[in-house]
């Protein structure tokens, strides 16, 4: 068998380090899915940067050194003036350093799992001429001239633009086009799925017990935030649906936005620990799913909602409104229903009669741990991974 330059290049043990930035959310499914992603890997990166400790870098650390670095750009300055000059300098300091740092460590690929990782250490990596591998975890709902120009310089930034589905890919093509051109720098968009955690599903309900449980358990999971559409929910679903005998259990941090968070809790009204029940943060999606009937995903924009793949992995189905790789997801492959983008009259129809079509539901089931499996093996993923930087080291190794 003869196998060329570029295939001994992938299949080599490529060199990355990571740069994670980390928000305040106990829950982020973006760092799960990437510490997921190197937990199935069979090479571990030269290094892991990152802006604070967690239960994430524990996990890092059992694989690779972490360096603890601030980073700035989470959050826009309040007011003008020295604070902006504050932030420009803390850049160059960090782009500064990165580029000593890869150049210490033999020019690896640069791997920048958010949009603050890129815009503090991804500038630093392309002058000392190593390769950028920008990880997209999300779409926006807002477009302005603003987000266009800093995504095309995100763009032209990055040497592979990594979305997490090929409708994210598709989606952020069209956001990046103008007058229908595609993007300069379309090629370097591609896609990589997340890796599914393993999860045992739950036994299924014999009929007896269908008649004693509610009508629906019905999982919402996911920190709160204006972005996930707690509130619209409760006020336009959850509360008419549990008066029905429906029960809705919220899973994610309530921390982060306390003043958004109370008000969902009032929107519960007297439904709260009746049928509308706050479960606040859990780590372990096996206590999150187990006895949920369906997993509803009410954001009002997502990449490919962490939610979704460990519900399915959990043999739970999925109804979520059409946000980004929903369509891909769960109707292309039968495990889910997605209805129309806000459409709350349609969600509660939708729940209401699945909850008369048991067989229907009992079949999504039964397909949903077999497309996770399928779409998110975590051995496919890390092969995925190694290959696609193995040939950013190719192409860095050509051009120089």
């Amino acid at each position: 068998m003869i196998v060329d330059e570029r295939g001994q290049e992938a299949a080599a043990v490529p060199p990355v380090v990571i740069a994670a930035w980390q928000t305040p959310a106990r829950s982020n499914g973006g760092l799960e899915s990437l510490t997921a992603l190197l937990e199935s890997c069979d090479f571990s990166p030269r290094l892991v940067v990152t802006n604070r400790s967690s239960r994430f870098t524990e996990r890092w650390q059992q694989r690779a050194p972490v360096e603890i670095r601030p980073m700035v750009g989470g959050d826009r300055p309040k007011s003008r003036g020295r604070r902006y000059v504050a932030e420009i300098c803390a850049l160059v300091r960090n782009n500064a350093w990165m580029a000593t740092r890869l150049r210490e460590t033999n020019h690896p690929v640069l791997h920048c799992n958010d949009e603050v990782a890129l815009l503090n250490f991804g500038l630093g990596a392309r002058l000392v001429g190593c390769p950028v591998f920008f990880h997209v975890r999300d779409t926006r709902g807002d477009r302005n001239l603003y987000r266009l120009l800093r995504w095309k310089a995100f763009l032209g930034l990055s040497t592979a633009f990594v979305t997490l589905s090929r409708e994210m890919s598709d989606w952020w093509l069209r956001c990046l086009s103008i007058a229908g051109k595609p993007p300069a720098g379309a090629s370097k968009v591609c896609h990589l799925y997340s890796v599914a955690p393993e999860i045992l599903p739950a036994p299924r309900k014999n009929e007896r017990e269908l008649r004693l449980t509610p009508q629906l358990v019905v999982g919402v999971v996911g920190a709160f935030s204006p972005k996930k559409g707690h509130l619209e929910l409760l006020e336009n679903c959850c509360r008419a649906l549990a008066v029905e005998g429906f029960e809705f259990r919220f899973f994610g941090d309530m921390d982060v936005a306390p003043a958004y968070s109370l008000r969902c809790r009032e929107a519960a009204g007297d439904m709260i620990g009746r049928r509308i029940f706050f479960f606040g943060h859990i780590n372990d999606p096996r206590r999150i799913c187990g006895g949920l009937d369906v997993v509803v995903i009410a954001s009002r924009h997502e990449g490919l909602a962490r939610a979704m793949i460990e519900a399915l992995a959990a043999g739970v189905p999925v109804v979520s409104f059409a946000v980004c790789s929903a369509r891909e997801i769960l109707a292309d492959h039968g495990v889910g229903i997605v209805v129309p983008q806000g459409d709350y009259p349609s969600l509660v129809r939708t729940l209401r009669a699945i909850a008369h079509e048991r067989a229907r539901l009992a079949d999504m089931s039964a397909r949903a741990q077999v497309v996770a499996k399928t779409l998110f093996a975590p051995g496919a993923q890390a092969s995925a991974y190694k290959k696609l930087l193995g040939e950013l080291c190719h192409a860095r190794r050509v051009a120089r």
